[in-house]
């Protein structure tokens, strides 16, 4: 999400999460600078402030996102999977229109989807006879 919403604002500044600064001595450095300390506090902006205030240490936007990267982004995790399915099933509308309560399941699915993809239509296959 936080890719999207620096594209949306300027997709030239979607290299500050993936390339490095150049060099202090090259005329563009004050310039990319000044485009990574707006990157990087788009990126501080989007973070819970209980855990903001930890990743302030960080010298570009970069750096930062290679930490949130590898911090948050466990696309495997099988603990995290598993508790958006616990998630899922203890949901309850609650008197939530049902628009709404549907929009947020479909978002837990969403997400358990691009963690564990469904890998094809399951195979049946008939039990093999043996004599």
């Amino acid at each position: 999400m936080i890719r999207v919403a620096i594209g949306k604002k300027s997709k030239s500044l979607l290299n500050h999460l993936t390339t490095n600064p150049p060099e202090p001595t090259d005329e563009k450095y004050e310039q990319w600078e000044q485009d990574d300390l707006v990157v990087f506090s788009w990126l501080i902006q989007n973070i819970d402030p209980a855990l903001a205030s930890n990743l302030t240490e960080f010298p570009t936007a970069k750096t930062l996102w290679d930490a949130l990267m590898v911090t948050y982004s466990s696309d495997k995790d099988k603990l995290q999977t598993f508790d958006l399915h616990v998630k899922a099933n203890e949901l309850k509308q609650n008197g939530v229109p049902l628009e709404d309560f549907w929009i947020v399941l479909q978002g837990i699915w969403g997400e358990i989807e691009r963690r564990a993809p469904i890998q094809g239509p399951v195979q049946k296959t008939s039990p093999s006879i043996t004599r």
